[in-house]
């Protein structure tokens, strides 16, 4: 099912293409890329990625036709995709060709023609041989042109397509008016004559073929017409029914929502003083425990109050620091208290490491 949106996402981009709507055309083109990475189906990525450097060439966007032609190629070789390699190759060549840059084009061309031959598809084979030749025209190679028009003409002529005969034919005319062989271009200049007529009767009976589908569309639509407009009338009263009810469910979703909006305030109240609560209950925890031991913490939270204990043996110490006061006197604030901290930190460590209860300090003084 999703492949199938993402068919279709992309044959409305080559609509535009056709009708030269690039715009749209880039914007159906990236939805289907987007489809495809998110099902991460590298075929179908590489595939759009090609369609969208297509778009840029055609609005001349070099840089960017390159680039995306690239990015298509170089997952088309992790992959093996042939077609989609020999694909990337071709338009590339041919944006290069665009910017004159002759020699790149050329090796493309023939590096795409190679894997399309191993692969046999001919009109693959066939669009690269009338590329090199147009590219041959362009650089004044008029019988290398010749030669490469021929071979993609007797291919587009095994595989039917019109289009390609035509502009192979083209390509032969100019060559050969070129080389100064009037009576073989005059073939080839009649030659395209008639494939454009070809191509007219083509496009017509695709114009009558679809005329008689609508003829039939019409006939089908006047015999249905009487039960159409009987249909109609009875939806017409099913749906003045439905808006009563969905008026009143509307109505009835309002109040839920509107019930829903203030429990959520509330809940949220709620969570935010609970929330301050237990910050101060935290902050009063540390405090406690900054001052009294753990155990007597707990109880003094559990129990409002503390008993007493007995110890057989108790040892405390007091400490001071020697000449501390004649010492601060030749020490900044900043120094003094620096200093302080750095020889109470070292008594917090020795307390931890024994499992000693710290009291308190005063001054220079340790508890």
């Amino acid at each position: 099912m999703i492949s199938e949106f993402m068919l279709f996402l992309g044959n409305i981009g080559l609509v535009y293409a056709d009708q030269e709507d690039y715009e749209l055309a880039l914007s159906y083109f990236f939805r289907s890329l987007k489809i495809s990475r998110e099902n991460e189906n590298e075929h179908e990525i590489a595939n759009w990625l090609d369609n969208i450097g297509l778009i840029y060439a055609r609005q001349e966007n070099y840089g960017l036709a390159i680039d995306y032609h690239e990015r298509s190629l170089e997952i088309s070789q992790k992959i093996g995709d042939k077609v989609q390699i020999a694909s990337a190759m071709n338009n590339m060549g041919v944006v290069f060709y665009k910017q004159a840059k002759y020699e790149k084009a050329l090796e493309l061309f023939k590096d795409s023609k190679a894997i399309r031959e191993e692969i046999n598809d001919k009109n693959g084979i066939a669009t690269t041989l009338l590329n090199i030749g147009e590219l041959y025209q362009s650089m004044g190679m008029y019988s290398r042109s010749t030669s490469n028009c021929l071979r993609s003409l007797k291919i587009s002529q095994e595989v039917g397509s019109l289009l390609q005969q035509t502009k192979n034919c083209y390509c032969l005319y100019r060559s050969f008016k070129a080389l100064g062989r009037p009576s073989e271009a005059l073939k080839y200049h009649e030659e395209i004559l008639l494939l454009e007529d070809s191509l007219k009767i083509d496009e017509t009976s695709k114009e009558l073929l679809k005329m008689e589908f609508q003829r039939q569309v019409m006939i089908d639509s006047i015999a249905s017409a009487e039960e159409f407009r009987l249909a109609e009338e009875a939806h017409q009263e099913e749906v003045r029914q439905q808006n009563k009810i969905r008026n009143i469910l509307l109505w009835l979703g309002l109040l839920a929502l509107i019930i829903a909006l203030a429990f959520y305030r509330r809940s949220v109240y709620i969570r935010k003083s609970k929330a301050k609560i237990e910050k101060e209950k935290e902050k009063s925890d540390n405090l406690l425990l900054n001052i009294l031991p753990a155990d007597i913490a707990q109880e003094l939270k559990e129990n409002g109050k503390a008993e007493a204990r007995d110890f057989e043996l108790i040892s405390i110490l007091f400490t001071d620091f020697i000449g501390f006061t004649e010492a601060s006197e030749m020490l900044s604030a900043q120094e003094l208290v620096e200093e302080i901290h750095s020889c109470f930190k070292a008594f917090d460590a020795i307390v931890e490491k024994y499992d000693v209860e710290k009291i308190k300090t005063i001054g220079d003084a340790y508890m």
